[in-house]
């Protein structure tokens, strides 16, 4: 098996020209080239760098394969990979989910388990986005995601998120949950605001707020003035404010919230807490 920067560059292995295929579907072909990860496949002219899901066998140098996934430009995410002509992996249903994504109207589930016995599920929206979920081998829930595009449905959060959070002002920002992992008793959760900034808050399992950031991509921001930030700092319940100095358009002060909380916390170019993190 070759490693990728060895005796042959990926970019000189992919080939530019030949017919488009379809976004998602079957693809079938011979295998050119095999590395750790990843492996070239020749389909219709064209070269294609695929990369196996979780799960999925990696297949020998020289073999004929039938490729089902998802493609974006000359990269193939691969969810099954058969010998052309033998039966896909069957299908699961939605009675054969995990309760928490039962009746969220799901279509072409795909149900596996990795050689470490972790459970991957792949599914389609009703819009066509795809929602990736992951157990962990004690059947625990480990991680969430969608397409940058898409968001992961309001119910499936409702059903897996503490309530508190829910009903948190930093986590109504976001008009859009993209990801959402979960790890040794604590929740992360990335999402976009309607305005296209990007959040990543962090919680306990009780709902509880530790770490909250929101970030705009511009280089154009302007810090409010001290005087206007700690009015409205006061605005929103903060007393004993203190610092204030500026850094990239934001203005950043140590603070009581309105919990009572000692905070560290940065108001961005609009007077809107981008991060609130607890003072330890």
């Amino acid at each position: 098996m070759k490693t990728l920067g060895t005796s042959l560059a990926l970019s000189g292995l992919l080939l530019t020209s030949g017919i488009a295929l379809a976004q998602s579907g079957e693809i079938t072909g011979r295998v050119t080239d095999v590395f750790a990860d990843r492996f070239v496949m020749e389909a219709q002219g064209q070269r294609l760098l695929v990369t196996p899901a979780d799960g999925v066998t990696m297949p020998a140098a020289d073999s004929t394969v039938a490729v089902t996934g998802t493609r974006e430009g000359l990269e193939l995410r691969a969810e099954a990979i058969t010998a052309p002509g033998t039966a896909p992996a069957p299908v699961a249903t939605d009675g054969d989910l995990p309760e928490d994504l039962r009746g969220l109207s799901l279509a072409d589930i795909h149900d596996r388990r990795n050689d470490d016995d972790e459970r991957r599920i792949s599914a389609r929206l009703s819009d066509g986005t795809e929602l990736r979920i992951e157990y962990r081998r004690d059947g625990t829930l480990d991680e969430v995601e969608t397409d940058h595009a898409g968001a992961i449905p309001a119910e499936l959060l409702k059903r897996i998120l503490p309530p508190d959070l829910i009903a948190a002002r930093e986590y109504a920002e976001m008009a859009r949950v993209i990801e959402v992992e979960f790890d040794d008793g604590e929740v992360q959760i990335d999402g976009l605001a309607s305005d296209g900034a990007q959040i990543e808050l962090t919680a306990g399992s009780d709902g509880r707020i530790f770490s909250y950031e929101r970030e705009i991509d511009r280089d154009d921001r302007r810090a409010m003035t001290e005087d206007a930030a700690r009015d409205r700092l006061t605005a929103m319940g903060y007393t004993a404010a203190e610092g204030g100095e500026e850094n990239d358009g934001l203005r950043i002060f140590t603070a009581t919230n309105p919990y009572g909380e000692r905070v560290a916390v940065r108001l961005d170019e609009q007077g809107r807490v981008t991060r609130e993190e607890t003072v330890r």
